[in-house]
């Protein structure tokens, strides 16, 4: 899955917000959740996910998150 969001300050501060933490990744952020979710933060915007199998209800709470921007 891949999002685009347009306020990244917002975006980082939800995540970290929900006791992510990152880690600086080329051209973005990584930001590793306490659930093992993984979400990649790109400069220009776009969002993406990596460990999401098991947890689609985290992924629908970020992306709506994303939607409200």
């Amino acid at each position: 899955m891949r999002l685009q969001c347009k306020n990244l300050p917002a975006l980082e501060a939800f995540l970290e917000g929900k006791g992510a933490v990152s880690r600086p990744i080329d051209h973005g952020k990584q930001f590793s959740l306490p659930s093992g979710l993984l979400v990649n933060v790109f400069d220009k915007g776009t969002v993406t996910f990596q460990n999401h199998a098991d947890k689609s209800v985290e992924v629908s709470e970020i992306e709506k998150f994303i939607n409200k921007l």
